[in-house]
Protein backbone atom coordinates (compact mmCIF):
# COMPACT_ATOMS: atom_id res chain seq x y z
CA UNK A 1 0.00 0.00 0.00
CA UNK A 2 0.65 3.38 -0.78
CA UNK A 3 0.63 6.33 2.08
CA UNK A 4 1.03 9.93 2.20
CA UNK A 5 2.39 11.74 5.64
CA UNK A 6 1.00 8.63 7.99
CA UNK A 7 -2.44 8.61 6.98
CA UNK A 8 -4.49 5.65 5.78
CA UNK A 9 -3.60 4.12 2.70
CA UNK A 10 -4.52 5.71 -0.92
CA UNK A 11 -4.73 2.32 -2.63
CA UNK A 12 -3.78 -1.03 -1.92
CA UNK A 13 -2.18 -4.08 -4.14
CA UNK A 14 -3.50 -7.19 -2.99
CA UNK A 15 -2.33 -10.92 -3.58
CA UNK A 16 -1.98 -14.37 -3.16
CA UNK A 17 0.05 -16.77 -4.39
CA UNK A 18 -0.51 -20.73 -4.83
CA UNK A 19 3.01 -22.71 -4.78
CA UNK A 20 5.47 -20.85 -7.14
CA UNK A 21 2.52 -19.41 -9.14
CA UNK A 22 0.66 -16.14 -8.21
CA UNK A 23 -3.09 -17.21 -7.87
CA UNK A 24 -6.01 -15.21 -8.25
CA UNK A 25 -6.21 -11.51 -5.93
CA UNK A 26 -8.40 -10.16 -4.47
CA UNK A 27 -9.12 -7.02 -2.27
CA UNK A 28 -11.91 -5.04 -0.53
CA UNK A 29 -13.59 -2.45 -1.80
CA UNK A 30 -12.95 0.76 0.41
CA UNK A 31 -15.07 3.50 1.19
CA UNK A 32 -14.88 7.31 1.31
CA UNK A 33 -17.25 9.44 2.12
CA UNK A 34 -19.59 6.74 0.31
CA UNK A 35 -18.73 6.13 -2.08
CA UNK A 36 -17.01 2.68 -3.48
CA UNK A 37 -14.13 2.26 -4.83
CA UNK A 38 -13.66 1.44 -8.57
CA UNK A 39 -11.14 -1.33 -8.77
CA UNK A 40 -8.25 -1.53 -11.62
CA UNK A 41 -7.38 -5.15 -12.64
CA UNK A 42 -3.73 -5.66 -14.32
CA UNK A 43 -3.42 -9.33 -15.77
CA UNK A 44 0.19 -10.44 -16.25
CA UNK A 45 -0.05 -13.09 -19.03
CA UNK A 46 2.92 -15.80 -19.30
CA UNK A 47 3.84 -15.44 -23.33
CA UNK A 48 6.18 -18.49 -23.38
CA UNK A 49 4.76 -20.77 -26.08
CA UNK A 50 2.88 -23.04 -26.18
CA UNK A 51 -0.25 -21.49 -24.84
CA UNK A 52 -3.57 -23.37 -24.14
CA UNK A 53 -6.92 -21.63 -24.53
CA UNK A 54 -8.07 -20.63 -20.86
CA UNK A 55 -11.40 -22.76 -21.96
CA UNK A 56 -9.94 -26.24 -22.87
CA UNK A 57 -8.58 -25.87 -19.08
CA UNK A 58 -11.22 -27.05 -16.85
CA UNK A 59 -9.94 -27.89 -12.98
CA UNK A 60 -13.33 -29.57 -12.56
CA UNK A 61 -12.82 -32.30 -14.87
CA UNK A 62 -10.23 -34.21 -12.62
CA UNK A 63 -10.80 -35.38 -8.65
CA UNK A 64 -8.38 -33.70 -6.68
CA UNK A 65 -4.79 -34.80 -5.83
CA UNK A 66 -3.41 -34.76 -2.42
CA UNK A 67 0.07 -34.95 -1.96
CA UNK A 68 2.35 -36.17 1.21
CA UNK A 69 5.31 -34.10 2.33
CA UNK A 70 7.43 -36.26 0.51
CA UNK A 71 5.85 -35.94 -3.06
CA UNK A 72 5.41 -32.07 -2.64
CA UNK A 73 8.70 -31.99 -1.81
CA UNK A 74 10.45 -33.83 -4.59
CA UNK A 75 8.24 -32.00 -7.52
CA UNK A 76 10.01 -29.97 -9.94
CA UNK A 77 8.55 -27.18 -9.99
CA UNK A 78 8.67 -23.89 -11.99
CA UNK A 79 11.35 -21.36 -9.75
CA UNK A 80 8.92 -17.56 -8.85
CA UNK A 81 8.93 -14.81 -11.67
CA UNK A 82 9.10 -11.53 -11.17
CA UNK A 83 7.32 -8.51 -13.60
CA UNK A 84 9.03 -5.79 -11.52
CA UNK A 85 11.09 -6.50 -8.63
CA UNK A 86 9.94 -6.61 -4.66
CA UNK A 87 5.92 -5.70 -6.28
CA UNK A 88 4.26 -7.44 -8.74
CA UNK A 89 4.50 -11.36 -9.74
CA UNK A 90 4.47 -13.08 -13.09
CA UNK A 91 2.17 -14.30 -14.35
CA UNK A 92 -1.06 -13.82 -12.73
CA UNK A 93 -4.01 -11.31 -11.85
CA UNK A 94 -3.71 -8.43 -9.38
CA UNK A 95 -6.51 -5.89 -8.09
CA UNK A 96 -5.80 -2.79 -7.43
CA UNK A 97 -8.34 -1.60 -5.21
CA UNK A 98 -8.55 2.49 -3.52
CA UNK A 99 -11.02 4.95 -2.95
CA UNK A 100 -12.61 7.48 -6.10
CA UNK A 101 -9.75 9.42 -7.71
CA UNK A 102 -6.85 8.25 -5.02
CA UNK A 103 -4.53 7.46 -7.88
CA UNK A 104 -5.08 4.16 -9.22
CA UNK A 105 -5.38 4.62 -12.70
CA UNK A 106 -2.31 6.75 -12.54
CA UNK A 107 -0.53 4.07 -10.72
CA UNK A 108 -1.87 1.16 -13.24
CA UNK A 109 -0.64 3.55 -16.37
CA UNK A 110 2.76 4.20 -14.60
CA UNK A 111 3.32 0.97 -14.36
CA UNK A 112 2.38 0.27 -17.74
CA UNK A 113 4.93 2.91 -19.08
CA UNK A 114 7.61 0.96 -16.90
CA UNK A 115 7.27 -2.31 -18.30
CA UNK A 116 6.95 -0.98 -22.10
CA UNK A 117 9.92 1.06 -21.65
CA UNK A 118 11.64 -1.01 -19.35
CA UNK A 119 12.59 1.84 -17.56
CA UNK A 120 12.72 1.66 -13.29
CA UNK A 121 9.07 2.26 -11.43
CA UNK A 122 9.58 5.57 -9.71
CA UNK A 123 13.31 5.25 -9.78
CA UNK A 124 13.39 2.25 -7.33
CA UNK A 125 11.59 -0.91 -9.01
CA UNK A 126 13.21 -2.36 -11.75
CA UNK A 127 11.34 -4.06 -14.53
CA UNK A 128 12.51 -8.03 -15.03
CA UNK A 129 10.70 -8.06 -18.32
CA UNK A 130 9.65 -5.61 -20.62
CA UNK A 131 7.77 -6.50 -23.44
CA UNK A 132 4.38 -4.95 -24.62
CA UNK A 133 1.39 -3.70 -23.15
CA UNK A 134 -2.23 -3.21 -23.57
CA UNK A 135 -4.26 -0.05 -21.50
CA UNK A 136 -8.60 -1.25 -21.80
CA UNK A 137 -9.67 2.24 -20.68
CA UNK A 138 -13.80 1.87 -19.69
CA UNK A 139 -14.33 4.19 -17.02
CA UNK A 140 -13.15 7.48 -18.17
CA UNK A 141 -15.15 9.35 -20.51
CA UNK A 142 -12.69 11.24 -21.70
CA UNK A 143 -10.13 8.08 -21.60
CA UNK A 144 -7.68 8.77 -24.90
CA UNK A 145 -7.01 12.40 -23.31
CA UNK A 146 -6.60 11.71 -19.84
CA UNK A 147 -3.92 8.73 -21.37
CA UNK A 148 -2.36 11.13 -23.56
CA UNK A 149 -1.55 13.39 -20.57
CA UNK A 150 -0.11 10.52 -18.76
CA UNK A 151 2.59 9.12 -21.77
CA UNK A 152 3.21 13.41 -21.72
CA UNK A 153 4.29 13.31 -18.24
CA UNK A 154 6.28 10.17 -18.81
CA UNK A 155 10.13 10.93 -17.58
CA UNK A 156 12.36 12.28 -20.52
CA UNK A 157 14.40 9.45 -20.57
CA UNK A 158 11.64 6.98 -21.23
CA UNK A 159 10.00 9.19 -24.20
CA UNK A 160 9.91 7.49 -27.57
CA UNK A 161 7.67 6.89 -30.75
CA UNK A 162 8.22 3.32 -30.93
CA UNK A 163 6.45 2.54 -27.37
CA UNK A 164 5.13 -0.96 -27.41
CA UNK A 165 2.04 0.49 -25.58
CA UNK A 166 -2.00 -0.29 -26.83
CA UNK A 167 -5.13 1.69 -25.97
CA UNK A 168 -8.33 0.65 -26.11
CA UNK A 169 -11.35 3.15 -25.32
CA UNK A 170 -14.04 1.48 -27.23
CA UNK A 171 -14.65 -2.10 -26.02
CA UNK A 172 -18.13 -3.19 -27.10
CA UNK A 173 -18.75 -6.00 -24.81
CA UNK A 174 -18.91 -6.22 -20.57
CA UNK A 175 -16.89 -8.93 -18.62
CA UNK A 176 -18.35 -12.26 -20.16
CA UNK A 177 -17.13 -14.94 -22.34
CA UNK A 178 -17.01 -12.54 -25.27
CA UNK A 179 -14.60 -10.17 -23.92
CA UNK A 180 -12.61 -13.22 -22.58
CA UNK A 181 -12.09 -14.85 -25.73
CA UNK A 182 -11.08 -11.45 -27.21
CA UNK A 183 -8.64 -10.19 -24.57
CA UNK A 184 -7.24 -14.31 -24.74
CA UNK A 185 -6.60 -13.57 -28.76
CA UNK A 186 -5.15 -10.06 -28.24
CA UNK A 187 -2.63 -11.16 -25.93
CA UNK A 188 -1.24 -14.32 -27.92
CA UNK A 189 -1.34 -11.55 -30.77
CA UNK A 190 0.69 -9.09 -29.50
CA UNK A 191 2.94 -11.08 -27.21
CA UNK A 192 1.43 -8.69 -24.52
CA UNK A 193 3.69 -8.58 -21.17
CA UNK A 194 0.70 -6.58 -19.23
CA UNK A 195 -2.88 -5.82 -19.77
CA UNK A 196 -4.41 -3.08 -17.49
CA UNK A 197 -8.03 -3.31 -17.44
CA UNK A 198 -9.18 0.39 -16.21
CA UNK A 199 -11.46 -0.68 -14.34
CA UNK A 200 -12.99 -3.77 -13.42
CA UNK A 201 -16.24 -2.14 -12.12
CA UNK A 202 -16.75 -0.50 -15.53
CA UNK A 203 -16.35 -3.51 -17.51
CA UNK A 204 -18.15 -6.35 -15.31
CA UNK A 205 -22.04 -6.36 -16.00
CA UNK A 206 -24.78 -5.78 -13.87
CA UNK A 207 -25.38 -8.54 -11.06
CA UNK A 208 -28.49 -10.40 -10.74
CA UNK A 209 -30.51 -9.49 -8.27
CA UNK A 210 -29.94 -12.13 -4.94
CA UNK A 211 -26.32 -12.89 -6.35
CA UNK A 212 -23.46 -14.37 -4.94
CA UNK A 213 -21.57 -11.16 -5.26
CA UNK A 214 -18.06 -12.14 -3.58
CA UNK A 215 -18.37 -15.69 -5.21
CA UNK A 216 -19.31 -14.13 -8.84
CA UNK A 217 -16.47 -11.47 -8.36
CA UNK A 218 -13.97 -14.48 -7.51
CA UNK A 219 -15.11 -16.65 -10.60
CA UNK A 220 -14.01 -13.56 -13.04
CA UNK A 221 -11.03 -12.77 -11.07
CA UNK A 222 -10.11 -16.41 -11.49
CA UNK A 223 -10.74 -16.81 -15.41
CA UNK A 224 -8.47 -13.35 -15.88
CA UNK A 225 -5.95 -15.52 -13.31
CA UNK A 226 -6.79 -18.69 -15.66
CA UNK A 227 -5.77 -16.33 -19.23
CA UNK A 228 -3.01 -14.44 -18.00
CA UNK A 229 -1.04 -18.17 -17.34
Amino acid sequence: SLQKNGSKPLFQLFGHRTGSRPSWIVGRHSQRRGRHAHPSVMTMPNTTPPRTPAAERNPESAPPIIYSAAELMSLDLPHSRMLIKRLIPLPGAILVVGSHKSGKTALSVQIAIAVASGCDLFSQFSILEEGSVLIVEKDDPSGQASLQQYLRAAPAMAITSDWPIHVNVDVSFAFGAEFLRWLESDICERSLKLVVLDSYTALRPHRRPGADIVKVEQEELSQLDAISK
